[in-house]
């Protein structure tokens, strides 16, 4: 399954529609489909054929930002500049909203070791001496990005606004949002500045400055 995968559900049959952009993405006959995620924004198949698995990515409606076009742009980015560790694009459909990518088996993490804290620096710090001005502006930013200790807490006020907005009408939730969620947020917000200040970083700076810097520390990385 593809990285990062939290959950796969029971495979399902592919619908003609998806079989058909299968077919016409792929450079060979397809063997099989099945579908093995359905997420809130996508949904995935595995497509064989003699040679290949190929992992095909339905992707929505483009909403405030093209959500195909940005990932099939960072993905390129990093087979060009050879990151690794990621699919490569083999095929795409932007007019019916499809990407074709190459499959890269691997299966959740349940429990995170030391290795696998290493080898996401290694990936985050090869991003980071990569980017450049061209990339930053084909990529952007995503759609709710949350790059620095402002952004992030006014991203959980606005959920937490729309909480409160319906908070009354689960008269079980009312006492734990205010007496509970409402006050747990000053008391994460302020540990999160103590610990900024700790480790003499930033708040209000971009996250990806200071959490590349982190990362070169622990893993004692030089700056490209």
């Amino acid at each position: 399954m593809p990285p990062g995968t939290k959950s796969v559900t029971r495979s399902f049959a592919a619908t003609d529609d998806i079989q058909d952009v299968a077919r016409t993405l792929c450079a060979e006959p397809v063997r099989a489909i099945s579908e093995v995620r359905r997420g809130g924004n996508s949904r995935i198949f595995r497509v064989e054929t003699r040679a290949a698995r190929y992992a095909l990515k339905k992707y929505p409606p483009a909403d405030n930002r093209n959500r195909l076009e940005a990932e099939v742009n960072a993905l390129r980015f990093m087979e060009r500049k050879g990151i690794g560790r990621t699919p490569k694009v083999a095929a795409v459909s932007p007019e019916r909203r499809f990407a074709l990518l190459t499959w890269l088996d691997g299966e959740a993490v349940d429990t995170v070791t030391d290795g696998d804290v290493a080898e996401f620096a290694a990936f985050q710090i090869a991003l980071d001496d990569s980017m450049d001005a061209c990339a930053r502006s084909e990529i952007g930013e995503a759609s709710e990005a949350c790059l620095s200790g402002p952004r992030i807490i006014s991203q959980i006020e606005r959920r937490y606004t729309g909480l409160a907005s319906v908070k009354h009408d689960v008269p079980e939730f009312t006492p734990f949002f205010d007496d509970v969620l409402v006050p747990s947020l000053d008391r994460f917000v302020a540990r999160a500045r103590e610990a900024y200040r700790r480790l003499g970083l930033d708040f209000a700076q971009d996250f990806e400055v200071n959490f590349v810097k982190i990362l070169r520390h622990a893993v004692r990385v030089p700056a490209g």
